[in-house]
């Protein structure tokens, strides 16, 4: 068995330079440290030392392939494949529509375990069908997604402490753009692009997603608390 990379441990004085950028309260320090040891440790664990081989590649396109089709399924079809599931032993003791969702959240499982191990971002849900765009790319295929994901959580920690992150896509600056660089020698080879340059537009719809979540998360609460 493979081993997953162990994280070197972050120094703290670096992780309080990143809680400086973000403008994390001192109070919240420790916090903030906590916090963004937890993004690194999950960067390395998510990191391939070497390029996925072809049999991994063919395992998750067709898992892919496999939760498109299920998801597309015309009534008949469904209905056919629904029969067949109320004879199956592991799924007889079960509603028929709900042996249908244990199908789909297990597909929707392995697409998952497969897409984040070549290096891929995996489908939003068990019930969100993946479906080519315009261009042809499967909705999905991000490349390069653990530097995505490490930037979503760089976000969450800050806005977790009370701190937040700055930034300008058209001038290239803000503090996000400092954190980053600060962390990057504590990364694995290959995480953070090179030019980050050339990952403005990449950022700045991370940021975007999480400004979103945020929002929709905030008026949850205010909805809650009425």
């Amino acid at each position: 068995m493979s081993k997953i990379h162990a994280s070197p441990p972050l120094p703290k004085d670096v992780a309080l330079q990143v809680a400086g950028s973000a403008g994390v309260p001192h109070e919240e320090h420790e916090s903030f440290c906590y916090l963004l040891r937890g993004t690194v440790q999950r960067v390395w664990s998510r990191a391939r030392p070497a390029k996925p081989g072809p049999a991994l590649v063919r395992a998750a396109d067709a898992t892919r392939t496999l939760h498109e089709a299920l998801g597309s399924l015309n009534k008949e079809d469904r209905e056919w494949v629904e029969g067949l599931l109320a004879e199956h032993p592991g799924y007889s003791d079960v509603d028929t529509a709900d042996a249908m969702e244990l199908l789909r959240e297990t597909v929707w499982w392995l697409v998952s375990l497969f897409s984040t191990a070549i290096g891929s971002s995996p489908p939003s849900g068990p019930g969100k069908v993946a479906r080519p765009d315009q261009k042809g790319r499967r909705r999905g295929t991000v490349k390069n997604v653990t530097f995505q994901d490490f930037v979503f959580d760089l976000l969450t920690n800050a806005g977790a402490t009370g701190g937040d992150f700055t930034f300008d896509k058209n001038y290239e600056t803000g503090t996000v753009l400092e954190a980053i660089e600060i962390l990057t020698p504590h990364l694995p080879k290959g995480v953070v692009p090179k030019p980050l340059s050339k990952s403005m537009g990449t950022i700045q719809r991370v940021i975007s997603r999480y400004r979103k979540i945020s929002d929709e998360l905030a008026e949850l609460e205010k909805q809650r608390r009425k």
